[in-house]
């Protein structure tokens, strides 16, 4: 049977049925479909009892407010909701409804390296903005985004945000282990830098298939290599792309990109590098698994050679 509920906010009412209009489950919320007085569709985030009356979590329910762009890559948060007693309070977050399909299934597409650097691009746009009022995300990854109207990347789970100022050493961990930061994972004090390697962790995942630490089914073996930053990229990921991800992936966040934006603009300008026809040249002949090892050295031989008679030829004028 199915029960409509009816919710009061500060500007408008909402409603929504359960459990007919649910929609999803995270680990921390139910989600379900409802509408608001103006008929808009909204999503509704109902948190589950047993973090009910755990101010950690309420407190990052209570702040998400704060998250009302009109962003092409940020999903807005409309109202903040609480029913109930105090010693059964139910919480509700009223955000915006995104049709479209989670990023985990986008990546089973197998996209191409243009629709990779396009969607990481979005993905750090987004970064800049939510860092630009003055928060942390802390669990970038793809579940926790969508693939929406107009081909946009959205940010949509906020569960693990917190103030950048409330951001401090030995506080209780939250993230998700493949995407989270050393620092993160070692519960220092965090900086935007956590959320920009977990943004290269994701663009490393799509362009490779998976991310560098899923294989690894022992935890403690797992933490040692994050923190110590042992992470193969593979040959086939050319020398320019290669030393993006590695500027956002290195362990030592002082070398990392200073800001989401920083990334996306490096990824920018890699785009520009990749039209020119040297550049498409190099990758299609001198990049790893391009040629077998003899067409290399003859087509090496043959450029050397060229080269020196074009300076012969300078030379004499």
């Amino acid at each position: 049977m199915s029960t409509t509920i009816h919710l009061q906010g500060k500007n408008h009412t909402y409603k929504f049925s359960h459990p007919q209009d649910r929609i999803g489950e995270g680990n921390l919320a139910f989600v379900y479909r409802g509408t608001r007085d103006d008929q808009k569709v909204v999503a509704v985030k109902v948190l589950k009892k047993a973090y009910s009356l755990n101010p950690m979590i309420t407190k990052i329910y209570e702040k998400a407010v704060d998250i009302n762009l009109d962003s092409d890559h940020l999903t807005k948060v409309y109202d903040y909701v609480v029913t109930g007693s105090s010693t059964s309070p139910k919480h509700h977050l009223i955000i915006e409804f995104v049709q479209g399909m989670s990023f985990d299934q986008v990546l089973d597409k197998n996209l191409s390296i243009k629709d990779v650097l396009k969607y990481t691009r979005q993905l750090l746009q987004g970064l800049s903005e939510l860092h630009s009022l003055g928060y942390l995300h802390r669990d970038i990854k793809p579940s926790n985004f969508m693939l929406g109207q107009g081909d946009f990347l959205k940010i949509t789970d906020y569960d693990t945000i917190i103030r950048q100022d409330d951001a401090v050493a030995k506080a209780p961990y939250m993230g998700t282990y493949n995407y989270s930061s050393p620092e993160q994972i070692q519960q220092e004090k965090l900086d935007p830098r956590t959320d920009i390697w977990s943004a290269g962790i994701f663009l490393y995942r799509a362009l490779i298939g998976k991310t560098p630490f899923e294989d690894i089914e022992n935890k403690k073996e797992r933490k040692e290599k994050i923190v110590n930053g042992d992470i193969l990229i593979p040959t086939e990921i050319d020398l320019i792309l290669e030393g993006i991800l590695r500027k956002a992936i290195t362990p030592d966040k002082s070398m990392r990109y200073s800001s989401a934006m920083e990334m996306r603009m490096a990824l920018e300008n890699y785009e520009g590098i990749k039209s020119k026809w040297w550049f498409k040249f190099y990758n299609r002949y001198f990049l790893p698994g391009s040629l077998n090892a003899y067409a290399k050295v003859i087509l090496i031989t043959i450029t050397i050679l060229l080269f020196l008679t074009f300076l012969i030829l300078l030379h004499n004028g």
